[in-house]
């Protein structure tokens, strides 16, 4: 393949991924789904940028093309990494809506990716993942392979989560999450084959027009659970509020001993808390198994009648849940949704 078809290719991914990023915003700062897809972007088109910088370097003599070329190709390996991987932790979060959870499995990535990265540095001197000659041309030798399998099975474990978890997903989601990581899956099967084929980022890049697609119609969508709002709702919610200086109260239940395969447990809870809150502008699901409720009822009593009105309905229906309850009343001291939860600790 030409220089001319490979920058052809990245540019291509390049301009995907800027018009995405032009057209996404995060909800909030610990939106975790948000964060994750956020780094994918960046990681995929930092990786195309340095794979033109190396294309343009390779086989130039001078000391400053020697430098170049050794942080593009180190770059872009250790850019290997990230695709599949983060396609499995937003598997796991959409599941699962743990952000403890998520955090345990990074920590146990890390040291494996700090390893990996260490051998990806040391390799031009070594030769251990790829060699970078005197005459400064890169060539790939068989531990290419590596990430090739370690990507098959990071793919691997990922559709054997969706397939075992499928029950909590909507179809919609369970399509997409299927779905979205496959171009870039056959971009790097194909580009393992030959290094003369770039198609990798370009297979990510539309991965991420993918997810960012499903993100854009996901945005009002109900729960899949319990058919209440989701916490993206809540979010945008509590911040319109603020905007329009609205005073509010909102109240936080979260469930004692429960986790995301308690489906019945947390339907039941999601229906108690809608009768007990029958004026309640919002009612959503904040993670796995905490629930917000936002009301424009500033009275006390209002809010202690509430809580007294839920023990009555679980105990009538002989519902054996414990739960904690945290309340705050925005009048005007809060600035965003962050700021208010952050009072809630």
């Amino acid at each position: 393949m030409t220089l001319d078809s490979l920058l052809q290719i990245d540019i291509l991914g390049i301009l995907i991924l800027t018009m995405i990023l032009f057209n996404y915003k995060k909800t909030t700062k610990s939106d975790i789904f948000g964060s994750l897809f956020l780094l994918l972007l960046l990681v995929t088109m930092f990786a195309q940028i340095f794979d033109i910088l190396s294309n343009f370097a390779n086989g130039r003599t001078e000391w400053y093309f020697y430098i170049i070329n050794y942080v593009s190709v180190t770059s872009i390996y250790m850019s290997n990494l990230f695709p599949t991987t983060i396609w499995l932790l937003i598997v796991i979060y959409e599941v699962r809506k743990n952000k403890n959870e998520l955090i345990k499995i990074i920590k146990r990535i890390i040291p494996v990716f700090v390893v990996l990265c260490l051998l990806i540095i040391s390799s031009p001197f070594t030769s251990i993942m790829f060699k970078i000659s005197k005459s400064n041309n890169y060539e790939r030798n068989s531990s290419f392979i590596f990430f090739t399998v370690l990507n098959i099975t990071l793919t691997i474990v990922t559709l054997f989560y969706l397939n075992r978890d499928k029950l909590f997903l909507s179809k919609k989601q369970y399509l997409v999450l299927s779905l979205f990581a496959f171009p870039a899956v056959i971009g790097g099967a194909v580009q393992s084959v030959s290094g003369d084929y770039v198609t990798l980022w370009t297979g990510v890049s539309i991965s991420c027009l993918i997810l960012f697609m499903y993100i854009q119609t996901t945005l009002n969508d109900k729960d899949h659970i319990t058919g209440l709002d989701t916490q993206c709702s809540l979010i945008n919610n509590i911040n319109e509020l603020i905007a329009d200086n609205t005073i509010f109260t909102l109240v936080i239940y979260e469930l004692k001993d429960t986790n995301y395969t308690d489906i019945d447990k947390l339907r039941l809870f999601a229906n108690s808390i809608k009768n007990v809150h029958p004026i309640g502008l919002i009612i959503a699901r904040v993670n796995t198994c905490s629930f917000g409720v936002v009301t424009t009822s500033i009275d006390t009593q209002f809010v202690k009648k509430s809580f007294i009105s839920l023990e009555q309905t679980l105990k009538e229906n002989k519902l054996e849940i414990e739960y904690t309850t945290k309340s705050v009343l925005n009048n005007n001291q809060f600035s965003t949704y962050e700021s208010i939860i952050e009072s809630m600790k």
